[in-house]
């Protein structure tokens, strides 16, 4: 196991990061939620400076392990809110069901079109141009 300092190092990266993310969300007009962001950061962070992860491996597993622990929130807020589910299940089940349809329809769609955008008139990938 990495000393305590290398460890405390890797999660104060981690949490700039997040940091960095949520402040860039902040102050930019993107639709993008500032812990995606940060993950983005933290990614383009690790690409460049792969030589040098440290303990990151480490406190990334040992957040990996405690990744249930993330999920109690949103057990406990449906249990809060169950006297309310119970009353609005069917426009919930609608609503669940109809946007699963539309995100089927729309990536379907959207695979179709890159399909035919990346193949010839033959139907070969490796004839069609190339981007």
């Amino acid at each position: 196991m990495p000393p305590l300092r290398s460890l405390a190092l890797a999660a104060l990266v981690l949490v700039a990061c997040q940091g960095a993310g949520a402040l860039l969300a902040r102050l930019a007009p993107l639709p993008i939620a500032g812990p995606v962001l940060g993950l983005l950061l933290a990614v383009a962070l690790l690409h460049r400076r792969r030589d040098r992860l440290g303990a990151l491996p480490a406190v990334a597993d040992g957040l990996h392990r405690q990744l249930p622990l993330f999920f109690v929130p949103a057990g406990t807020a449906v249990v809060a809110w169950l006297p309310t589910l119970g009353r609005e299940w069917r426009p919930i089940a609608v609503a669940l069901v109809v946007s699963t349809l539309v995100g089927l329809v729309v990536t379907a769609l959207v695979m179709q079109r890159l399909s035919a955008a990346t193949t010839d008139e033959r139907g070969d990938p490796a004839a069609a141009p190339r981007a």
